[in-house]
């Protein structure tokens, strides 16, 4: 017996009931199971990270930071990286570590952050990791015997790499002997150093707690 015009029927009969499903959907619209992660003005995401840690190593194998965030999304097209709530932890030898935190943050251009070896540009030049913290920022280097520090503004900018923070918002600074405000900042965190900085309408200020002068 030729089964031919019986697998052509059953064939026919598929099509029709894959093109009957498909107009039941509005025009231009994508089925759900073919349907992935929706396009940004970054472009598609070729990366997304859940509950994710990133450690970074120093060339003698030393830790040098770690980074966690509730989620991380790699826009390769735009050289972007997005954090939500990401928590960046400094590491130096013999001091005690610096964490940063931010309610959302980017880090912007290639990075080291997902990409290895680090990406060289031209004549040797390797582009330099930057990422920006945004709402709620928080520096804190905190000390076994209270005298820690913390920093707070609404947006920093950092290069981790070289352990480098700018910000050109309030920021506020507090210590075990009080608190000081300025209008913007540049902070070497591998030397523990803050330049302070006052603008047109806001000087720096710094108000110290009784009992800290000796």
């Amino acid at each position: 017996m030729n089964r031919t015009p019986w697998l052509l029927l059953v064939a026919g009969a598929l099509l029709v009931l894959a093109l009957s499903v498909r107009e039941g959907l509005e025009p231009g619209s994508v089925p759900p199971d073919e349907a992935g992660e929706a396009p940004t003005e970054l472009g598609f995401p070729d990366l997304v990270m859940r509950s994710a840690e990133i450690t970074q190593f120093r060339p003698d194998g030393s830790l040098h930071y770690r980074l966690r965030a509730s989620e991380i999304t790699h826009y390769p097209e735009a050289a972007h990286t997005l954090l939500a709530e990401p928590v960046l932890t400094l590491y130096d030898p013999g001091q005690p570590p610096w964490r940063v935190s931010a309610r959302q943050g980017r880090v912007i251009g290639t990075t080291r952050l997902l990409e290895a070896p680090a990406p060289t540009l031209a004549a040797g030049e390797v582009r330099e990791e930057t990422v920006v913290l945004e709402e709620e920022v928080r520096v804190q280097r905190p000390r076994p015997s209270g005298e820690g520090v913390e920093l707070a503004t609404s947006r920093l900018t950092l290069y981790p790499g070289r352990e480098y923070a700018v910000t050109n918002r309030p920021v506020m600074i507090r210590t075990l002997e009080g608190r000081t405000t300025a209008a913007r900042l540049e902070a070497d965190l591998a030397q523990g150093r803050f330049v302070l900085a006052s603008s047109a309408s806001e000087r720096v200020r710094s108000t110290l707690l009784p009992g800290t002068i000796r």
